[in-house]
Protein backbone atom coordinates (compact mmCIF):
# COMPACT_ATOMS: atom_id res chain seq x y z
CA UNK A 1 0.00 0.00 0.00
CA UNK A 2 1.43 3.58 -0.90
CA UNK A 3 0.41 6.63 1.11
CA UNK A 4 -0.80 9.43 -1.20
CA UNK A 5 2.36 12.24 -1.23
CA UNK A 6 5.39 12.22 -3.15
CA UNK A 7 8.72 11.06 -1.44
CA UNK A 8 11.83 12.81 -1.28
CA UNK A 9 13.33 12.69 -5.16
CA UNK A 10 10.04 11.46 -6.85
CA UNK A 11 8.72 13.75 -9.48
CA UNK A 12 5.22 15.56 -8.63
CA UNK A 13 2.31 14.64 -10.72
CA UNK A 14 1.91 16.62 -13.80
CA UNK A 15 -1.29 17.45 -12.83
CA UNK A 16 -0.72 18.48 -9.62
CA UNK A 17 2.21 20.65 -10.83
CA UNK A 18 0.19 22.33 -13.14
CA UNK A 19 -2.36 23.39 -10.91
CA UNK A 20 -0.01 24.51 -7.86
CA UNK A 21 1.84 27.09 -10.52
CA UNK A 22 -1.64 28.16 -11.41
CA UNK A 23 -2.88 28.90 -7.82
CA UNK A 24 0.50 30.50 -7.32
CA UNK A 25 -0.27 32.87 -10.83
CA UNK A 26 -3.70 33.55 -9.11
CA UNK A 27 -2.77 34.50 -5.11
CA UNK A 28 -2.66 37.61 -3.86
CA UNK A 29 -1.19 36.15 -0.51
CA UNK A 30 1.07 33.78 -0.45
CA UNK A 31 2.38 32.16 2.89
CA UNK A 32 5.57 29.55 2.48
CA UNK A 33 5.56 28.03 5.94
CA UNK A 34 8.58 25.95 7.63
CA UNK A 35 10.43 25.44 4.46
CA UNK A 36 14.03 25.78 3.50
CA UNK A 37 12.91 26.91 -0.32
CA UNK A 38 15.67 24.94 -2.06
CA UNK A 39 13.30 21.67 -3.01
CA UNK A 40 12.34 22.16 -6.53
CA UNK A 41 9.73 22.22 -8.10
CA UNK A 42 8.03 23.93 -5.00
CA UNK A 43 10.31 25.99 -4.73
CA UNK A 44 9.63 28.06 -7.46
CA UNK A 45 6.17 28.82 -6.91
CA UNK A 46 7.01 31.87 -4.05
CA UNK A 47 8.88 33.33 -6.77
CA UNK A 48 6.14 33.12 -9.10
CA UNK A 49 3.39 34.39 -6.63
CA UNK A 50 5.55 37.23 -6.19
CA UNK A 51 5.94 37.31 -10.07
CA UNK A 52 2.53 37.73 -10.68
CA UNK A 53 2.03 39.91 -7.56
CA UNK A 54 0.99 38.19 -4.58
CA UNK A 55 2.20 39.22 -1.30
CA UNK A 56 4.64 37.16 0.15
CA UNK A 57 4.97 36.06 3.35
CA UNK A 58 7.46 33.63 5.13
CA UNK A 59 7.48 32.28 8.56
CA UNK A 60 10.21 29.78 9.42
CA UNK A 61 12.78 30.36 12.25
CA UNK A 62 15.85 30.68 10.30
CA UNK A 63 16.40 32.58 7.47
CA UNK A 64 16.70 31.47 3.72
CA UNK A 65 16.64 32.38 0.17
CA UNK A 66 13.06 33.25 0.30
CA UNK A 67 13.50 35.65 3.36
CA UNK A 68 16.37 37.05 1.63
CA UNK A 69 15.21 37.27 -1.87
CA UNK A 70 11.60 37.16 -2.22
CA UNK A 71 9.23 37.42 0.89
CA UNK A 72 7.36 41.12 1.78
CA UNK A 73 7.39 39.97 5.47
CA UNK A 74 9.45 37.64 7.37
CA UNK A 75 7.79 35.95 10.83
CA UNK A 76 10.94 34.41 12.35
CA UNK A 77 9.18 32.12 14.49
CA UNK A 78 7.66 28.27 14.72
CA UNK A 79 4.97 28.17 12.78
CA UNK A 80 2.99 26.35 15.51
CA UNK A 81 3.49 29.75 17.36
CA UNK A 82 2.81 32.32 14.35
CA UNK A 83 -0.05 30.40 12.61
CA UNK A 84 -2.41 30.99 15.90
CA UNK A 85 -1.90 34.45 15.94
CA UNK A 86 -2.54 34.79 12.07
CA UNK A 87 -5.55 33.12 12.44
CA UNK A 88 -6.58 34.95 15.54
CA UNK A 89 -6.13 38.07 13.95
CA UNK A 90 -8.47 37.24 10.88
CA UNK A 91 -10.94 36.17 13.36
CA UNK A 92 -10.98 39.65 14.51
CA UNK A 93 -11.79 41.11 11.28
CA UNK A 94 -14.76 39.19 10.54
Amino acid sequence: MRPNFVFFGEDIPQDAHRQAVEEARACDLMLVVGTSGTVAPASHLPGIAKDFGAFIVEINPERTEISRRIADLSIAESAGLALPGIVAVFDDLE
